[in-house]
């Protein structure tokens, strides 16, 4: 890319289009064109569709456009020379799409990129070259001389100012070329010139649109596209070309003819997407551009080969590198530019970038001095408490230059000074500009800092040194304690528990620490909430505003701004709520929080409480577990089967005993302890005080059953004596059941406690006539009253009922009864007997 400006501008950083800023307003003022670019393309700053893209077609010949230097200066840019009067053909010659700029000076025109007749007879905007090595052959190479249906574009400024001149163009050709390559490919181009900076932004672009039928993919593998730029001022071809300084680019100078006045053209090549390699070179004639690459004629010696770039010249010196004898001598130049190689497939676009510019200045202007060159700082003496990410120290230039190259600070002593602003535009030479910059606050220490400073402006010329004192107080970080505390280790449910965060910045002040905020780190479980009216900071109750208790169950307060060694307590109740169901075990809350704050450094400090913090929920409701268990088995054998309870810890609750006919009371276990004396009631426990309450039973020796009635019968009176073998129990049972234990050998006796009587005569009785046999020959037991007889022995093996009256038969054991002759009177007679058990002595 190349730059047309001043003398002044040789070192000036080129500016980018998001750069240009207030120091346009004045030039926006006027009718004329202005230096600040209206559109921002992308890096390779291609269009495709124009008028999708802002840009208003223009029919016939190209427009033109201005660039304001100054009252009497000015530049102008259009495609087509600068005098043709009439729109190009559809097949058209190369100045259809030539890139004009030209410098008047008092409405004289003065000159611009080298052309004939401000024709550019002798220059050559778009070339390509084909291969992958250097070659001779006219086929490796395309010139385009002529191009089909080019079409002008135009952006205007919200001024209605014309900022940026397009052309486009189909199918160039090479008219001394027939090479298939050359013939059957197609070759789109679009050339953008833009106001950039009072100069000319120059945009080439080359899209490859051929016909994949008609050509052949290798052709484009390996392509160079070029550029080559006769130089000429002021009627004098023979200009040499010097180096711009800082690896910018080339210029060349020739005084106007009156000697009175230096004109100066400077290619700028660091732009936006800009060329790849450029070099200063010869020119030998209208149609040779293989020079280009020509190492004799200061060409590059291959395709790909770097170019003056790579030496980084010293600003004012030669930039030709290939003189006889290495001698400098008065020959025609030219600038060469070039991209690197590339692949060039169907549908791509290659492309650069460089801009040209061109100023006049007197032959007699003073060189600058350091006496030119002012510095100044906007305090002598500051001080500096570390807030934000540094100082801002601030002062003013006055110099005569329309940049700076830099201007460099130090702290501490006055060496090793690093540049901080680089490239500045004095937009205002000879009167105060301001400027500002950020000294980091890592870069300073702790009291004083002295700092100097001096500037440098693109003449070399540096101002005299400059010290400021700055006074450091650097805010100490924060250095945060966090504990947190919990006033009980357990809780029933329902209860609660105070939480205490103690929180401090331990660090020496200054150390700001602002906008805390302090969460909890665990979200607490269901049923464990925080009640928002507790939260208080060092006793005073927090705004509702600033504390939150959202759906992640997490606590927030917001602290505010917190000063260094102060203590500050956050307490807040966190309770238990019923469970429903209610809750039958235990569970833990573990909990602990953050704090973090913004310190002086703009960075977040933050620390946590450390360990999780733990207390306990215990049920409210209790479980009491009852077992009715025999005594003496192993494993206990479970003789009633009782469901838990379950109720309120504190609640009393009333248990009772299960003892049953074969089964008695023997012990009471209230969670393992004997209760004494044995309970003869039911008993109340309380819910919480007591887990277990387990009941022995033990076994017993019982009569199970024993018949109502034993009948029998009604028998006719005779003088004949009656027995009866058989009374008849009505489906009734004489049964004995031991559930002890250890089984012993009982005796079952009997014994008659009322004589059999005459129901309707009570003062008839019978007496005698009840008798038991025992199983012996000719023993049988007569009953008398009230004497006690015994009538078997017996030991069950089992717990199953003995059924005594299942042994009784008519000619074996059993009750009989037996009347003799003549006894008793007519009528119903009863008796009553009562059985004895007990073991046997």
């Amino acid at each position: 890319m190349s730059i047309w400006q001043n003398t002044e501008l040789i070192k000036a950083k080129t500016i980018t289009e998001d750069e240009l800023s207030e120091k346009n307003s004045e030039v926006e003022s006027t009718e004329t064109l202005t230096s600040k670019i209206t559109e921002m393309r992308s890096a390779d700053g291609y269009v495709e569709n124009p008028e999708l893209e802002g840009w208003t077609r223009v029919v016939g010949r190209s427009p033109r456009a201005q660039i304001p230097l100054s009252e009497e200066q000015r530049l102008e840019f259009s495609f087509q020379g600068y005098q043709d009067p009439v729109p190009p053909m559809n097949n058209a010659d190369r100045s259809s799409f030539f890139p004009n700029v030209y410098f008047v000076d008092k409405d004289q025109l003065i000159g611009g990129l080298f052309s004939w007749n401000f024709k550019p007879g002798t220059s050559w905007p778009v070339n390509l070259v084909f291969g992958s090595a250097n070659s001779s052959k006219p086929e490796d190479k395309m010139s385009a001389y002529t191009v089909d249906n080019p079409r002008y574009y135009k952006k205007m400024n919200g001024s209605g100012n014309t900022t940026s001149l397009m052309v486009k163009g189909d199918k160039i050709r090479d008219l001394s070329n027939y090479a298939p390559v050359n013939t059957k490919s197609r070759f789109d181009i679009t050339i953008i010139m833009t106001a950039f900076n009072g100069a000319v932004k120059i945009d080439t672009f080359v899209k490859n649109n051929s016909d994949p039928v008609m050509v052949q993919d290798e052709w484009y593998k390996e392509v160079v596209l070029y550029t080559m730029m006769d130089t000429k001022l002021a009627n004098n071809d023979s200009v040499p070309v010097r180096f711009l300084g800082g690896n910018r680019g080339l210029y060349i100078e020739n005084p106007s003819p009156d000697k009175a006045k230096v004109y100066r053209l400077n290619y700028n090549f660091k732009v936006s997407n800009p060329v790849n390699n450029w070099k200063a070179g010869r020119y030998t004639g209208p149609l040779d551009i293989s020079v280009v690459f020509s190492p004799s004629y200061g060409g590059f010696p291959t395709y790909d080969a770097s170019g003056a770039e790579a030496l980084n010249g010293v600003a004012g010196t030669n930039a030709y590198d290939a003189y006889p004898n290495n001698i400098p001598e008065p020959i025609d130049t030219a600038i060469f530019m070039k991209s690197a190689k590339q692949a060039f497939p169907i549908g791509s676009v290659i492309g650069y970038s460089y801009s040209v510019g061109l100023e006049k200045t007197d032959e007699d202007t003073p060189v600058a001095t350091g006496d030119g060159l002012i510095l100044k700082v906007d305090k002598n003496l500051d001080t500096y408490s570390g807030e934000g990410k540094g100082y801002t120290l601030s002062g003013t230039f006055n110099d005569e230059t329309m940049f700076l190259e830099d201007i460099s600070y130090s702290i501490g002593s006055p060496f090793n000074m690093k540049p901080v602003l680089s490239w500045i535009h004095n937009t205002n030479p000879g009167t105060d500009m301001p400027f500002n910059f950020l000294v980091n606050k890592d870069e300073l220490k702790q009291g004083q800092n002295a700092i100097f400073l001096k500037a440098k402006n693109i003449n070399g010329v540096e101002s005299e040194l400059v010290a400021m004192i700055l006074n450091v107080t650097m805010p100490n970080p924060p250095n945060i304690s966090a504990n947190l505390a919990i006033d009980k280790a357990e809780i029933l449910e329902g209860g609660k528990v105070t939480f205490t965060s103690t929180i401090q910045n331990t660090a020496v002040a200054p150390s700001p620490w602002d906008n805390v905020m302090y969460e909890t780190t665990n979200a607490f479980p269901a049923n464990i909430d925080v009640d928002l009216k507790t939260v208080k900071l060092n006793g005073v109750a927090v705004p509702a505003s600033d504390v939150t208790f959202g759906a992640d169950r997490k606590l927030q307060v917001k602290l505010g701004n917190v000063e260094p060694k102060t203590e500050l307590k956050l307490t807040y109740d966190v309770l238990s709520t019923i469970a429903v169901p209610i809750l039958t075990s235990s569970f833990d809350v573990s909990q602990a929080f953050k704090v973090s704050g913004t310190a002086s450094n703009g960075e977040v400090a933050e620390s946590t409480s450390g360990e999780l913090k733990t207390f306990t929920v215990k049920p409210r409701a209790a479980k009491l577990t009852l077992l009715h268990l025999e005594e003496g088995t192993t494993p206990e054998n479970e003789l009633y089967k009782e469901e838990p309870k379950e109720g309120l810890i504190g609640e009393k609750v009333v248990i009772t005993s299960h003892p049953t006919e074969d089964y008695i009371l023997s012990k009471v276990l209230i969670d393992g302890q004997e209760k004494t004396p044995l309970p003869e009631a039911d008993f109340e426990v309380v819910y919480g005080e007591v887990k277990e309450v387990k009941f022995y039973y033990k076994g017993v020796l019982r009569l199970n059953s024993v018949p109502e009635i034993m009948d029998f019968g009604q028998h006719e009176a005779t003088f004949r004596k009656v027995r009866v073998n058989q009374p008849d129990l009505a489906g009734q049972k004489l049964a004995i059941t031991d559930t002890r234990q250890s089984k012993k050998e009982w005796t079952l006796k009997a014994v008659l406690i009322q004589e059999f009587t005459n129901i309707d005569d009570p003062n008839s009785q019978m007496t005698g006539i009840l008798r038991y046999n025992t199983g012996a020959q000719d023993s049988e037991t007569i009953f008398e009253l009230n004497k006690v007889e015994e009538l078997m022995r017996h030991t069950n093996d089992s717990k199953s009922e003995f059924v005594v009256s299942d042994t009784w038969s008519e000619a074996g054991f059993g009750f009989k009864m037996e009347v003799p002759n003549g006894g008793g009177k007519i009528g119903k007679y009863q008796a009553r007997i009562e059985y004895q058990l007990g073991d046997t002595p």
